[in-house]
C-alpha cells in the first residue's frame, strides 16, 4: 500500500512541474511536451499495466514479483522528479555567455544540400531493402561508416521538424513534411513501431491552437482516435516483425493483445531490473564510460577500444543487449530492449547514480538553449538532442549522454564548416 502511495505521490509531482514549466512560460512547447510524452509513455503507462493484470507478462520472464519491481520503480521515478525539481530551480537563474551562436550570411541554398542529402539517405535504404533483423543484428553494430551517415541525416530530419513544428514561413515547408513521411514509412515498415507516433505529433504541433481555445473536444478526439488505430497496429506489426501470424483468436481479443504489446515494449523497469538481480549493484563499474567518452576515438588508433555502454568494451555487454541474455531470450543476435536510467546507473555503482544526476540535469538545460535559440538550424541540435520520437533521452544515464553531448560540438563543426553558423564572442558586452 505505502509503495502505491509513494509512486502515485512521484509521479503526480513529475506532472506538477511539467505543469509549472509550462506556465513559467520560458521553455518551448515542444521541449515540455517532449518530456510530457517521455514521461507517460516510458514511466507510467508500463506503471499503470503492470499494475492493472499484466505483471503476468514479466513474471516468468524477469523472475521477480509486482512488490519488488515497484519498489525498484520508486527508485527511477524519484530519481527523475529530483533531476526535473533542480531543472526548473537553476532554469530561474541567467547566465551569461562568452561565446554566442549566430547564423551566418546566406544560408538558404544549404537546404538544397540538405535535401539532396535526405533524398539519398531513404533510396539507399529503401534499395538496399534494410528490415528490422538486419537493422538490430549484432555484426552490424559498429558500422561507423554507416553510423556516420545516419547521424548528420538525422540532424538534418530534425532541421525539418523544427520548421514544421514551428510553423515556419518557409517555401519548403511541404518538400520538408514529404521527407518526414517518407523516412518515418520507411522507418515503420522495417519494424520501428513507435515511429507511428510522429503523426500524432504533427497533429499536436499544427493544433495546439485548439487548446489555447478552449476547443479541448476538437482537438483529443482525432488524437484519441489516432492512437487506437496506431494501439491495434501493434500486434500486427509485431508478429510482422517476428514472421508470425496472429490467430483468429488473437484477433478476437485484439484489445488484451494490444495492452500486452505496450507493456512489452514500454517497460524499461522490468528488464532493467534483470542487471541489478544477476549482475549486481556496482558490476559494469568505469567501463561504459570509458568507451562513451572515447566513442569518436578511430579505430585505427585503438583498434580494440571499448564500445560504449558497454561494462566489457563489447556488443554484447551494452545493457540492452545484456539483458536479452541474462533473461535467456532465444535471438540474442538481434534482441535488444529498452533500459532504464536509475537502474543502469546502479548496475554501474552508486557513484555513477550521482554523476547520472548531475549530467542529466546539465542536459535538460542544454537542450532548452538549443531549443530557444532564433535560429532553426540551432534549434534542430536541440531537437536532435532529444532522441525523437523515442524520446528516450530524457531522463537517460550518465554515459549514454555523454555520448551524446560529444555529438554537440561535430554537429556545430559541421554547421560552421558549411558557413551556416559563426561564433560571436561577446564577453565584456
Amino acid at each position: 500500500m505505502w509503495n502505491d502511495i509513494f509512486l502515485f505521490v512521484g509521479i503526480a509531482g513529475v506532472y506538477k512541474l511539467l505543469y509549472s514549466l509550462y506556465r513559467y512560460g520560458k521553455d518551448s512547447l515542444f521541449f515540455i511536451l517532449a518530456l510530457f510524452m517521455s514521461f507517460t509513455l516510458w514511466y507510467v503507462i508500463p506503471i499503470l499495466l503492470s499494475n492493472c493484470g499484466y505483471w503476468y507478462i514479466f513474471d516468468a520472464m524477469v523472475k521477480i514479483s509486482l512488490e519488488d519491481f515497484n519498489s525498484y520503480v520508486i527508485y527511477e521515478v524519484y530519481f527523475y522528479l529530483f533531476i526535473l525539481w533542480a531543472y526548473c530551480k537553476i532554469r530561474k537563474y541567467k547566465f551569461k555567455s562568452i561565446i554566442v551562436l549566430e547564423e551566418g550570411g546566406r544560408i538558404k541554398s544549404k537546404e538544397g544540400f540538405f535535401i539532396a542529402y535526405s533524398v539519398l539517405m531513404i533510396l539507399y535504404r529503401t534499395l538496399k531493402d534494410v528490415d528490422y533483423s538486419e537493422a538490430n543484428d549484432l555484426g552490424n553494430a559498429n558500422n561507423g561508416i554507416m553510423f556516420l551517415l545516419s547521424f548528420f541525416g538525422t540532424y538534418i530530419i530534425s532541421y525539418y521538424y523544427v520548421n514544421i513544428f514551428n510553423q515556419s514561413h518557409n517555401k519548403r515547408c511541404k518538400l520538408f513534411l514529404f521527407l518526414i513521411i517518407a523516412s518515418v514509412t520507411q522507418a515503420v515498415i522495417m519494424g520501428a513501431r513507435i515511429y507511428l507516433l510522429v503523426f500524432i505529433w504533427l497533429y499536436f504541433m499544427k493544433n495546439w491552437n485548439y487548446i489555447l481555445e478552449r476547443k479541448y473536444f476538437r482537438f483529443f478526439f482525432p488524437v484519441i482516435l489516432l492512437l487506437i488505430s496506431f494501439s491495434l497496429l501493434l500486434p500486427i506489426m509485431a508478429t510482422k516483425r517476428t514472421g508470425s501470424n496472429l490467430s483468429k483468436s488473437d484477433l478476437e481479443a485484439s484489445g488484451e493483445l494490444v495492452l500486452f504489446h505496450l507493456n512489452l515494449k514500454l517497460n524499461s523497469f522490468a528488464y532493467s531490473t534483470a542487471l541489478i538481480e544477476y549482475d549486481g549493484e556496482g558490476f559494469a563499474g568505469y567501463t561504459p564510460y570509458v568507451g562513451s567518452l572515447l566513442k569518436y576515438l578511430p579505430r585505427a588508433i585503438w583498434k580494440s577500444k571499448p564500445t560504449p555502454l558497454s561494462y566489457d568494451g563489447s556488443v554484447e555487454g551494452t545493457p540492452t543487449r545484456r539483458i536479452p541474455m541474462l533473461l535467456d531470450f532465444q535471438d540474442t543476435d538481434t534482441a535488444n530492449v529498452g533500459v532504464s536510467t536509475f537502474l543502469v546507473s546502479l548496475w554501474q555503482g552508486w557513484g555513477y547514480v550521482f554523476i547520472a544526476l548531475i549530467v542529466n540535469i546539465f542536459y535538460l538545460l542544454l537542450v532548452s538553449s538549443f531549443l530557444r535559440h532564433n535560429s532553426f538550424y540551432i534549434k534542430a541540435i536541440g531537437f536532435y538532442l532529444l532522441c525523437f520520437p523515442q524520446l528516450i533521452a530524457t531522463p537517460s544515464s550518465g554515459d549514454n549522454l555523454i555520448q551524446r553531448l560529444l555529438e554537440v560540438p561535430i554537429l556545430l563543426l559541421f554547421l560552421y564548416l558549411l558557413g551556416i553558423i559563426r561564433f560571436k564572442y561577446v564577453y565584456g558586452q
